[in-house]
């Protein structure tokens, strides 16, 4: 009878069918297969969309709601809380090490130039249509003043994602969307920075021209990048608190520089975040950099640098960690106000208006350091990130990122009628609302609107890359169903879906 029942097949639960078939549209075919990818990838975007909702929460919790005015009975979570709006430094650290990818490798080992027809195509189908859509909606619901024929200028900066240059645009509809523009604008001028490193390594490197060599060019030409970040914030700060009058000769090109190096003028943050950008692409050269196989493993740089990099991932993690949590505890003693709380960080003060600086950029190298520590982890550390649930959040963090914020503004409304309820019920039926009806709709997003737009793009540059460089299979990526936020081995499918920092 026991022989009998082992070979009866066994009847597989409802629940689970359901599940796998949620697993089938958001990773596509390749699913259930093993694939030369780096699964955690997809947790680490859950992690950064999920620490901007935590902000989102917080921050309506205390302002919209008043349940509690600063957790200052445990102040380090109250810091994390808070800063939860640098998830999206995170979202554009991974950009930076997606999209960089193909370009890396082939300036590192003179690969075929990637398809600049690919990348913008694959890019275009990747973010316009679910952001026009989400746009649309949300302009209807929210925000219909737009609806006049007179808001045209505002549709124009709306529809070209230069919505953070404009003061009538600027955090307008949904907080999160300015940020789409950042990553946009970047799209638009990264082939043209890789070519320009390329250029400088080629002119450079002639001499030596081995992959250690180029690295070190590479890195150079990344750190001059993210320094340009960091000045320009600067100098944006600098001019808007310095302002021309229109019969100065600076006036244009300081308009100029404004609306395409730094943002709009109005109070909140700006710039474009090219120092995390940078850092992102630093830590996918070295990527390329040590998963070169080569016949002399056992003495090639190479491989050297792979080893150390794995035998220091945890270490790197820790001191990760360590750094983002200083670096929160150090905001929140300061532009929240809450220096009883943290005494000895508040001492560390800078004037706010110089603060986003160092701030922005120092939240990038917390995070590449994460970044790296995850990338070169052993089998613990990447289980944490490779857990399923986690990642489809990941998969679904564009949509998630573009809706959350105004769908919770029924939630909002909701609560508002309960000011009864204790504080902590309030703020976990923000989490409630979250689960059972934004996610839903971010999939809805997902499979109706950014899956087939996603596999639209893919067939059009599809027969291009057949003669692609093999660049786009180097990098051990995420490649189900070419979709962002997953990561793919080519130059696309990551989106930074929006952050709207604490000046909202």
């Amino acid at each position: 009878m026991q022989a009998q029942k082992a070979l009866e097949p066994r009847t597989i639960p409802f629940w689970k069918h359901i599940l796998q078939y949620i697993g089938y549209l958001l990773e596509g075919k390749q699913a259930n297969h093993k694939q030369n990818t780096i699964a955690a990838l997809d947790g680490v975007r859950a992690i950064a969309c999920l620490s901007v909702v935590t902000f989102h929460i917080t921050l309506l919790s205390t302002t919209a709601l008043h349940a509690w005015t600063g957790l200052q009975f445990f102040p380090l979570f109250s810091a994390v809380a808070y800063a939860g709006d640098t998830g999206i430094n995170l979202f554009f650290v991974l950009s930076g090490f997606l999209l960089f990818l193909p370009y890396a490798s082939a300036i590192l080992y003179g690969k075929i130039w990637p398809s600049w027809r690919r990348f913008y195509l694959r890019r275009v189908f990747r973010i316009l249509p679910a952001y026009y859509a989400s746009l649309l909606l949300m302009i209807c619901l929210y925000s219909p003043k737009f609806l006049s024929w007179e808001r045209w200028p505002d549709w124009l900066a709306f529809l070209t994602l230069f919505l953070d240059s404009s003061p009538t645009t600027y955090k307008q509809v949904s907080g999160p969307l300015w940020t789409l523009a950042v990553e946009w604008q970047f799209y638009l001028i990264l082939p043209l920075l890789a070519l320009g490193i390329a250029f400088v390594v080629e002119r450079l490197a002639q001499r030596a021209p081995e992959a250690g060599t180029r690295l070190k060019l590479i890195i150079g030409c990344l750190l001059l990048l993210a320094i340009w970040g960091v000045f320009s914030r600067w100098l944006g700060l600098f001019l808007v608190s310095n302002p021309q009058p229109m019969s100065s000769p600076w006036y244009w090109p300081i308009g100029f520089f404004l609306f395409f190096g730094y943002g709009t003028t109005i109070p909140g943050l700006h710039g474009k975040f090219l120092e995390n950008f940078a850092l992102g692409m630093l830590v996918s050269t070295l990527y390329i950099y040590t998963q070169r196989k080569n016949k002399r493993a056992e003495t090639d740089s190479t491989n050297g640098l792979g080893k150390r990099l794995r035998h220091l991932s945890p270490y790197l993690f820790i001191a990760s960690l360590l750094w983002l949590l200083l670096l929160f505890a150090w905001k929140y003693a300061q532009s929240r106000g809450f220096a009883s709380a943290l005494p000895l960080i508040s001492y560390w003060y800078f004037p706010h208006i110089y603060y986003d600086i160092f701030a922005e950029l120092g939240y990038g190298i917390g995070y590449s350091l994460l970044l790296l520590a995850v990338l070169f982890s052993g089998v613990r550390l990447k289980r944490i990130f490779e857990w399923k649930p986690l990642r489809w959040i990941g998969l679904l963090s564009y949509g998630l990122y573009m809706l959350h914020l105004n769908f919770f503004a029924l939630c909002t409304a909701f609560l508002q009628q309960h000011p009864e309820w204790p504080a902590l019920l309030r703020y976990s039926t923000y989490w409630g609302w979250f689960a059972i009806f934004i996610i839903p709709c971010a999939f809805l997003l997902f499979v109706a609107v950014e899956r087939p737009f996603i596999q639209l793009g893919t067939r059009l540059t599809t027969p291009a890359t057949k003669h692609e460089a093999p660049a786009d299979k180097e990098p051990l990526v995420n490649q189900s169903n070419q979709s962002t936020p997953t990561l793919t081995a080519s130059e696309d499918e990551l989106s930074a879906p929006g952050k709207a920092h604490s000046h909202q």
